[in-house]
């Protein structure tokens, strides 16, 4: 019988096995075979971190969980999403478009606001811009010629739009609102005045009015409200000897009428500091003449020999040629005073000068 090469092959193959494939060895564990390192733990700009730390950038050292964030570098330094790197008011405006990265209501999409000396919408050149805060455009101060970075151009102590409301010069410190300096209250249109009629209480306002003052001008009492500054209003007659002398000792002077203040308030040593409080403006003290030398309505020429005999540069002496004061205070003695706060409310109606003058004085 012939044997086929095929059957032969099939043989000397077969003889070729073990009787137990189990004894086959594996080498597909061998321990020599090596693994790729995981790209997640390394730390490739040797800073310490790697991806796994949350290094949110293994190629530079200066990038890691622990730097401080840098503003403005367009880096996120502390692998920190929520550090803000740019627009840190949140307002949705850079800081190559926001001039004011600490305030969110200031920006290019911001509407401007006139006359607060602020550039709200980051813009220069928007005309309502007031760069020195007295409330009125560069614009309008570049029409009138007035200095848009300083409110009281001339220095007169008087700003620049209240100067040009009243009709005089915004730059010569010679044209003044008022002669005697006396303040100004933008604002007082706005104050609702009791009208006269009424009687003085605690707590009620005093009307508003305007008279003539020792240099010959009108004087609006409500121009004194609002200056951060309680009010001594002093009612006063020439025919009044200690009226007289309470205000030579507050002029300073040691003769005359003034003599007998001088002396009585030698018991009251302390009221020595109100003719220095009434010098540096601690407090307003304003002379009500209601009286000539008779005791009937004074006259404007009344005013003239009071400010002669009293020229304190401090006080303004007002004209109450109507006797309304004396209809408001129903004076019992002269001199008279009571104090106002700086809203034209009376504060205290205390009958009695030294009582102010202690409350004063405190």
């Amino acid at each position: 019988m012939r044997i086929s090469t095929h059957s032969f092959l099939l043989l000397t193959l077969s003889a070729c096995l073990p009787e137990n494939n189990d004894s086959i060895e594996d080498t597909s564990t061998d321990s020599n075979i090596e693994t790729a390192p995981d790209p997640l733990a390394m730390d490739d700009d040797s800073d310490g971190y790697t991806k796994y730390d949350g290094d949110c950038d293994d190629t530079d050292a200066s990038v890691h969980p622990d730097m401080e964030e840098v503003i403005y570098d367009g880096i996120d330094n502390d692998c920190d999403s929520s550090t803000l790197d740019d627009d840190l008011d949140g307002d949705g405006y850079g800081y190559v478009d926001d001039c004011d990265e600490g305030d969110p209501n200031i920006n290019p999409g911001a509407g401007e606001t006139v006359y607060d000396a602020i550039d709200n919408d980051c813009d220069s050149s928007t005309l309502d811009d007031d760069t020195d805060g007295d409330r009125m455009s560069d614009d309008d101060e570049a029409f009138w010629g007035t200095d848009p970075t300083n409110p009281d151009t001339d220095g007169d102590g008087y700003l620049d739009p209240w100067e040009i409301a009243e009709g005089t010069d915004p730059m010569d410190e010679e044209s003044l609102i008022y002669t005697g300096r006396w303040p100004y209250n933008p604002t007082k249109d706005s104050m609702m005045s009791p009208g006269w009629g009424i009687t003085i209480s605690e707590g009620r306002m005093v009307p508003r009015y305007q008279t003539l003052d020792q240099y010959g001008e009108v004087v609006d009492l409500y121009d004194f409200a609002f200056q951060g500054k309680q009010i001594v209003i002093d009612l006063s007659g020439l025919w009044c000897g200690p009226c007289q002398g309470m205000a030579g000792w507050l002029d300073g002077q040691e003769d005359g009428y003034a003599a007998d203040f001088n002396e009585f308030f030698k018991s009251y040593e302390w009221f020595s500091e109100i003719p220095e409080m009434v010098e540096n403006e601690e407090f307003y003290w304003i002379t009500v003449l209601d009286g000539d030398f008779t005791g009937a309505a004074p006259t404007e020429a009344d005013l003239a020999t009071w400010y002669s005999s009293y020229p304190n540069p401090r006080v303004p002496i007002l004209l109450d040629d109507n006797l309304l004061f004396q209809s408001f205070v129903r004076p019992k003695g002269w001199p008279y005073l009571f104090l106002v706060n700086e809203d034209m409310t009376v504060a205290w109606n205390p009958l009695s000068y030294e009582a102010i003058f202690d409350y004063l004085t405190e």
